[in-house]
């Protein structure tokens, strides 16, 4: 299930999705919302849904991975969670910890 927004730097990015959209996603930089192509096998939603989510951040911190980096960044995690799923939820878990909304 894709989460109707994440929160990045303080701001609340909306996730939509868009079946007019011509690639499997899209972050928007100017209006700050990621768009993403529905009927996709559910490991290419989530893993586009993450690709999105790293475009975002790269614009929030101003980071200029260009989509290069953003690529790689998100290869690198969906194969560490591929390779260990339990060991990379309990992970999660621990950060999430007592951590409260936003």
């Amino acid at each position: 299930m894709i989460p109707p927004k994440v929160r990045i730097g303080g701001l609340d990015i909306p996730i939509e999705m868009d079946p007019a959209l011509d690639s499997f996603g899209e972050y928007d930089p100017n209006t700050r919302r990621i768009r993403i192509a529905p009927g996709m096998d559910p490991a290419v939603t989530a893993s586009t849904v993450l690709h999105e989510v790293l475009h975002a951040i790269d614009d929030a911190l101003d980071l200029r991975l260009g989509e290069r980096g953003v690529r790689a960044i998100e290869t690198g995690l969906v194969a560490a969670a591929r390779h260990d799923p339990q060991g990379a939820r309990g992970w999660l878990d621990s950060l999430l910890e007592g951590a409260g909304p936003g």
